[in-house]
């Protein structure tokens, strides 16, 4: 199931917006649903509106009379405000919903592990649930998900233990196949994680791990220095790198081990507290983890809107009367970000007030020398040519 178009009646300030999301003529996939989308536009056009709308009309489509935090979609007037949905008897499993980085972090206030118990993960784990808001109030919630994983293969080797052909292999002999048909959860976190914790020279140590089997036990797993293997509390680590291992990381344990999980995903501004060098391959990161899903990204980021097709960018701006309007993006997969802010973002340059000052006085430079008949005067006027040029890269 994939949302394949968006129809707008009314919804806050969007009026009369209908969006394709297909793949155009000509294109190997052309009239699939999109696999993946990228909102770009200013400030208040909408982009996270969408997102939330979206999200909010396929739990409706679903549940018809679901109620979000007390919002119901008819205050919105959901019935006229359409989707279109792409092979409908395939419904989702997983609808995922992941809000731009609020002001509070629980993992800035974790000490060494978030506080749960595996009594507490396999409460929760008899929820049946198919919809997560993933924010950061729930990071209790993916430490128990992290623990029913280790949980499940746990009871997994036990069980296999006590088979009768397993009886006659040796030790060593059942640990090698049971490694090797059954993946380790902790093994495929400290992989998904290392594309930033590298970076920082940090590693999480999935084999170190301390497993919990009493039901008041917690799972104790530490992110550690590489260099002195040296905890490291997820308190002291920045901004960034908790919005990353924490969306990450929920995302992983939902999909891990799980067969064709059709999914819808909505990511608000996935950039947020992220250095440039680790947003270079974000939505791949995202994707990878999380297959057979249809994903919506909202982004002020050239960087991660370089990483979508032209077809999978949906670029959102100001009429003259100020009305919301919408095209689709014209820089290629994986051009310079440089280049998507003019083609896509519209800006001309991102040059602060020094800086067009001097652009003036460069262009005004290339005159004065053209025209200029005192030699001493036209070297002078070259040297700071040159000096301008040489700073700026003009």
């Amino acid at each position: 199931m994939k949302i394949k178009e968006l129809y707008i009646n009314e919804l806050f300030h969007l009026k009369d917006i209908r969006i394709d999301f297909t793949y155009p003529p000509n294109h190997p996939k052309a009239g699939k649903a999109l696999d993946k989308v990228c909102f770009i536009g200013k400030n208040g056009t909408g982009k996270t509106k969408i997102l939330r709308f979206l999200w909010e009309y396929v739990l409706a489509y679903e549940i018809p009379n679901y109620s979000l935090n007390g919002f119901h979609l008819s205050h919105i007037n959901w019935k006229t405000n359409k989707l279109y949905f792409e092979n409908t008897e395939n419904f989702y499993k997983l609808l995922l919903f992941f809000p731009a980085e609020s002001l509070y972090n629980a993992l800035s206030q974790t000490a060494y592990t978030p506080i749960t118990t595996l009594g507490e993960a396999l409460d929760n784990a008899k929820l049946e649930k198919n919809n997560y808001e993933i924010d950061f109030s729930k990071i209790r919630e993916f430490w128990q998900e992290v623990i029913i994983q280790v949980q499940k293969r746990q009871e997994l080797k036990t069980m296999l233990m006590a088979k009768p052909e397993n009886k006659k292999m040796t030790i060593g002999e059942f640990e090698e196949v049971f490694e090797r048909e059954n993946p380790n959860f902790l093994v495929a976190l400290q992989e998904a994680w290392a594309e930033i914790l590298d970076i920082m020279g940090l590693y999480f140590d999935a084999e170190g791990a301390k497993l919990p089997f009493q039901l008041k036990d917690n799972l104790e797993a530490h992110i550690k220095v590489k260099k002195t293997n040296q905890v490291i509390s997820y308190s002291e680590l920045s901004t960034g790198i908790r919005n990353f291992i924490f969306k990450i990381g929920y995302l992983k344990s939902l999909f891990f081990g799980q067969e064709n999980t059709n999914a819808i995903a909505f990511v608000d501004e996935p950039e947020n507290s992220l250095f440039p060098d680790v947003l270079a391959n974000i939505v791949e990161t995202y994707t990878k983890n999380a297959p057979n899903t249809q994903f919506f990204f909202a982004t002020h980021s050239p960087i991660v809107a370089s990483q979508f097709e032209p077809c999978e960018r949906i670029i959102l701006d100001f009429d003259e009367e100020k009305n919301v309007i919408f095209r689709k993006g014209n820089a290629p997969e994986g051009d310079d970000p440089n280049d998507l802010l003019t083609k896509d973002f519209g800006v001309a340059n991102l040059l602060g007030k020094k800086g067009k000052q001097q652009l003036e006085r460069y262009i005004e430079l290339k005159s004065l020398i053209r025209f200029s008949n005192d030699e001493k005067q036209k070297e002078q006027y070259l040297n700071e040519f040159s000096e301008i040029g040489n700073l700026y890269g003009f």
